[in-house]
């Protein structure tokens, strides 16, 4: 069982919001282009200019968690290749519609909202899931008759096939403008749908509460659960997600292996700046080797050719965005990484939401000395873990090399020897992209790297 807090459903009521239409114009931020779909339009880079994204591809609430709601469409457009909604259609269609490449619909895969352990008693935003016959849900694994239910909860059956109908009935409606839903999360539009809570690949974990549950009582079920709901998605499907437990005696890669091209992508949620704790994971925090088997799992998804989403959380402070940032650049590959800074700016949006977009992903780093493909011990430079990059750029203008240089360790680890020529250090801005911050650099680099820290340096053009 994994010991952060457990992850409740973050969406439970559809929200009615109005987009604002105007923002200043720029350009649409590069993105990957999905199997069977149309490409987005690329950035409008100056005649002789380079041919990188202007943005590491990157993700943000937009609409779903009260973050972001009230930006210009045209503005989440230009800087965020993917956002998400919960239950937020016309969001979806605003973004879209702006040239945003990829919304996503949130969803919780087999966990109803309900009051109680009653039939009945659920009001999840599902609605088509909240009535289901009771063979579609889970029970007590010492009293068939009592549902399984916690944290405001209860628990479908993803191996009933009255579940499997219904749910594939629901993703059809909310992909469907007639029925309040839209056509954005759609696989022909670059759409997809998130599936919660999928770090519980094993008993212990699948429930939050223990398991195991009477009709669920082998691990290998708990693998067999969760392919048949992506299988029975009609869109991509964005698992939540690959975590500090990987490989999970292997339970990652049997989910992986067998959910085949339906699944798009994973969310690391919580992934290295965290927002529980320490607010940092480490080599020791919450687990040994929390911080290297995050990593792993991230070179095992990206391996695989799908998408991985590195989802940080927690304070704002640039000390701690810089740590999730340089971490996320040790295991980036251009195509498949997805940078997502879930951090509220101190400088909130115009009707006094959370704000969560920020400037750091404008900095992009390319042609990698090294890449890590199996194990970030690849990496490993004494106690530091180091990548250099030969050609880096920010807002297109070229930086020169780059280089990030991460210490997860308990002690304070001297600055290594690169081989690139640095003599600049990144300095992350303290308010938001829409805000106006923007990253800056000072001149030299640090002497050493404290525990649980980070750099990003960079040279001349």
């Amino acid at each position: 069982m994994l010991d952060h807090p457990a992850r409740p459903s973050r969406f439970v009521s559809t929200i009615v919001l109005t987009v604002l239409a105007a923002a200043a114009a720029m350009p649409p931020a590069a993105a990957a282009v999905l199997p069977g779909m149309r490409p987005a339009a690329g950035p409008r880079l100056p005649t002789g200019s380079h041919t990188e994204p202007l943005r590491v591809q990157s993700m943000a609430f937009y609409e779903g968690a009260n973050e972001n709601t009230d930006l210009p469409a045209s503005f989440m457009a230009a800087n965020y290749a993917w956002t998400e909604q919960g239950a937020g259609a016309q969001t979806a269609d605003a973004f879209h519609n702006a040239g945003g490449a990829h919304a996503m619909q949130y969803t919780d895969s087999n966990a109803r909202n309900c009051s109680s352990d009653k039939p009945g008693s659920c009001d999840d935003f599902l609605t088509l899931l909240n009535n289901l016959p009771e063979e579609a849900w889970l029970h007590e694994a010492g009293n068939s008759s009592v549902r399984v239910f916690g944290n405001g909860q209860q628990r479908n059956n993803p191996l009933d096939s009255a579940f499997q109908t219904a749910w594939t009935e629901q993703i059809d409606v909310l992909m469907n403008p007639s029925q309040g839903g839209s056509a954005a999360y759609t696989a022909a539009e670059g759409g997809s749908i998130e599936l919660d809570t999928y770090n519980w690949q094993n008993l212990g974990t699948f429930t939050e509460l223990g398991g195991p549950e009477y009709e669920i009582t082998q691990n290998q079920q708990v693998v067999t659960a969760e392919v048949a709901t992506v299988s029975r998605t009609p869109t991509y499907a964005v698992g939540n997600g690959v975590d500090y437990d990987y490989p999970q005696g292997g339970a990652y890669d049997a989910f992986l292996s067998q959910a085949g091209s339906a699944l798009i992508g994973m969310f690391n949620e919580n992934a290295f700046a965290v927002a529980y704790g320490s607010g940092y994971m480490t080599s020791a925090y919450p687990v040994t080797n929390a911080w290297q088997n995050q990593q792993d799992g991230v070179l095992d998804v990206i391996g695989r050719h799908k998408y991985d989403f590195v989802w940080m959380e927690g304070d704002p402070p640039p000390a701690h965005r810089l740590y999730g940032l340089a971490s996320f650049w040790l295991t980036m590959d251009k195509t498949y990484s997805v940078l997502w800074e879930d951090f509220c700016a101190p400088d909130n949006t115009p009707k006094g939401l959370c704000n969560s977009t920020w400037d750091d992903a404008g900095i992009v780093p390319t042609h990698p000395r090294t890449t890590a493909t199996t194990t970030i011990a690849t990496l490993l430079v004494g106690a530091l873990y180091v990548r250099e990059f030969t050609r880096c750029y920010q807002g297109g203008v070229a930086l020169g090399p780059c280089a990030s240089v991460v210490n997860p360790g308990g002690s304070s680890a001297a600055w290594p020897i690169l081989v690139g020529h640095y003599q600049r250090t990144i300095a992350l801005p303290t308010t938001s992209l829409y805000g106006g911050g923007r990253v800056a650099w000072t001149t030299g680099l640090p002497p050493s790297i404290p525990a649980h820290g980070a750099a990003i340096v960079a040279g001349q053009p």
